[in-house]
């Protein structure tokens, strides 16, 4: 199976302004670095999840024919664009999607991908998905509705890389705990197997 994100989110979890406020950044040089601090620190949270923070549209390729359901290994998987067999377009009332839930309580937590009778044989099935939380709104009014544990951890990397921005420091004692509680804040969303 290869999973690939098609585009990138249009927002993200976390905004330039917020991520300014919260290192106390009041000038506009380092909006760069800033920026590409909450992509990277949003890619290494998903990752580190196996959770998607906001919308964005993703391919979930994998060898046919589909005999049954299939977990898609995204979540939160929200709703299903397209599925291709063989490069041909299928039908929307050949397959159906259980989504995923939003919240780690929610059920099921992986969405279900279910080719239904006609759906047809091929070598090659590819479902195109809309995978993460919602986005609210339109143009400056958009925010992710992410919920707010991730975005406090994301808030509390960027402040780190922003303050430190070398791999390590001279002249100084730092002793630190294995798991401290921002860390602990990913707990719930972690996907078992991610």
């Amino acid at each position: 199976m290869i999973v690939r994100r098609v585009a990138a989110p249009r927002i993200e979890p976390v905004t330039l302004g917020e991520a300014k406020a919260h290192c106390r950044v009041e000038v506009s040089e380092d909006d760069a670095l800033l920026t590409a601090l909450i992509i990277a620190v949003r890619e290494q949270g998903e990752t580190l999840t196996g959770r998607v923070f906001v919308d964005s549209p993703w391919t979930i390729t994998m060898p046919g024919p589909l005999v049954g359901p299939v977990p898609l290994p995204l979540a939160p998987v929200r709703e299903v664009e397209a599925v291709t067999v063989d490069g041909a377009v299928v039908d929307r009332g050949l397959y159906s999607l259980v989504p995923s839930g939003l919240s780690p309580q929610e059920h099921p937590v992986r969405g279900t991908f279910t080719p239904l009778p006609g759906f047809p044989d091929g070598a090659e099935v590819t479902v195109r998905v809309k995978a993460g939380w919602p986005v609210e709104g339109d143009g400056e009014n958009a925010r992710a509705t992410t919920p707010h544990a991730i975005r406090q951890w994301m808030l509390v990397r960027i402040g780190g890389l922003y303050a430190q921005r070398e791999t390590f420091i001279t002249g100084t004692l730092v002793t630190r705990m294995t798991r401290d509680f921002v860390d602990c804040l990913l707990d719930p969303y972690v996907m078992v197997g991610a």
